[in-house]
């Protein structure tokens, strides 16, 4: 039996991280000489605390049934097609110095800023995904003795609890889309770890983001669009390169995060993934992209 670790991801901003939202560029990637105009825009919701309700009532931009009312009139037929197909894939792991793991329930939640449509008809969506984790005190005391974790009741606690092991992390992309083909750009990733644990010590290890695929208006695959930091402190906040190309095909995109632990006799590490995944639903030929575009 897979032991369960209670988790929550919701995408980035910490209790104890400023929030740093990443500023729009809505010529990014489509030329500027071409105009815009917004078709739809919504004013980013920061408070952890409303992130984390949302997440645990399954409430998220990117899943059709939770966007209601004025919201889902006022979004594009086209963007609520795409939306349609975007996934968010959150995964987390404990690990401890013997390589015993411990897989973590993950919970998501991603708003859809801005919608902007180019002179050329082509539309770019403005996304933002929170994601949390929460490893309490006793789970963590009985993996470091048994090298196991009960199941925790899943009504969770509010995020500004002062208890146990907490990671969240934020992901800024887009998703810029033609007629036939959706091409994804990540923007920025920020977030935190904190401890109300006295037994244990959190160390930075490393942020890992990437945007792989194939490359827009081009054949060519790159795997080369991954960055990695190494943070000096429980909070961080990256850019994404500034020559990085919205890709499709790629196997996701996103950030993943790591944090190691020391205490109760023992070291570990949490690892989470913060991922978005594209289930295309067209026909595409990554030897002839032009005819898409």
């Amino acid at each position: 039996m897979k032991n369960h670790l209670v988790m929550v991801l919701l995408f980035i901003a910490l209790v104890a991280t400023p929030i740093t939202a990443f500023a729009i560029n809505e010529n990014a990637g489509e030329g500027t000489k071409e105009r815009s105009k917004v078709i739809f825009s919504q004013e980013e919701v920061t408070d952890l605390n409303e992130l984390f309700e949302r997440a645990k009532r399954g409430q998220s931009d990117l899943k059709m049934d939770t966007i209601l009312g004025s919201k889902r009139r006022n979004i594009p037929e086209q963007t609520l097609q795409q939306i349609s197909s975007l996934n968010e894939n959150p995964k987390a792991k404990l690990r401890n110095s013997n390589g015993v793991e411990a897989e973590a329930e993950a919970l998501a939640t991603t708003q859809l800023l801005k919608t902007i449509e180019n002179e050329e008809g082509n539309v770019v969506n403005y996304y933002v995904t929170d994601t949390f984790f929460i490893i309490e005190e006793e789970q963590l005391h009985e993996f470091a003795m048994n090298s196991y974790i009960s199941e925790k009741d899943k009504g969770y606690s509010a995020w500004d609890s002062t208890y146990g092991i907490r990671a969240h992390s934020r992901i800024y992309y887009d998703d810029h889309s033609t007629v036939w083909q959706d091409y994804f750009l990540m923007v920025g990733v920020e977030g935190s770890w904190k401890s109300f644990d006295r037994n244990v010590t959190l160390s930075p290890n490393y942020v890992k983001m990437g945007n792989t695929g194939y490359i827009k208006g081009s054949a060519k695959y790159t795997s080369q669009q991954i960055e990695e930091w190494f943070p000096d402190s429980l909070s961080f906040s990256y850019g994404a390169p500034s020559d990085w190309e919205p890709t499709t095909g790629g196997d996701s995109i996103g950030a993943t995060t790591r944090v190691d632990i020391s205490g109760y006799g023992d070291n570990w590490m949490i690892v989470l993934v913060n991922n978005i995944t594209y289930e295309d639903s067209h026909d595409w030929d990554p030897n002839n992209p032009h005819s898409y575009d």
